[in-house]
């Protein structure tokens, strides 16, 4: 991984942009659904696995009744 942050660098360095894409086979998001070879359990998405992981790691919440009700409800 440092060559690439390095080889980024001196592009921008150069005026040149720099897009770096990530990619996934979805082996991670059927190992959290615990799914074995051959199973089937409808549609996996893994961009809706990794950004409900980002969202529950870096911004958890926790409900408490009476705090978090929409204004005016009883």
């Amino acid at each position: 991984m440092p060559i690439v942050a390095a080889e980024a660098k001196a592009a921008l360095a150069a005026g040149q942009a720099v897009v770096i894409g990530l990619q996934s086979t979805g082996e991670a998001a059927a190992d959290a659904m615990q799914l074995e070879p051959g199973q089937m359990c409808g549609f996996v998405s893994t961009t809706r696995e990794l950004l409900s992981r980002f969202v529950t790691q870096h911004f958890p919440v926790r409900y408490e009744p009476g705090l978090n009700e929409p204004a005016g409800a009883t």
